[in-house]
């Protein structure tokens, strides 16, 4: 568990086989459901495009800002295309 705090709050502090680790987690926290995240990125661009159907315009800006996020996320991790 504090792994995991510093790893989210002080990344500077950890070392190369230390931020290794924790980009592998995330890896497989986004892209593997057995591994117990409560979504993976296939399912938050899948809900995400069924939001799109009836969103305002300002509700569309913020999905978009959401999948820039998501795809920086997943090119930084290395994540190969999940439903995109």
């Amino acid at each position: 568990l504090l792994f995991r705090y510093r790893a989210r709050n002080f990344p500077a502090s950890l070392s190369v086989a230390e931020s290794q680790r924790w980009e592998a987690f995330c890896r497989q926290r986004l892209s593997d459901p057995e591994f117990g995240a409560p979504n993976t990125l296939a399912q938050f661009y899948a809900a995400m495009e069924s939001l799109r159907v009836n969103c305002s315009p300002e509700q569309l800006q913020v999905l978009q800002q959401w999948q820039a996020y998501a795809q920086a996320l997943q090119a930084r991790l290395a994540i190969s295309s999940v439903g995109i």
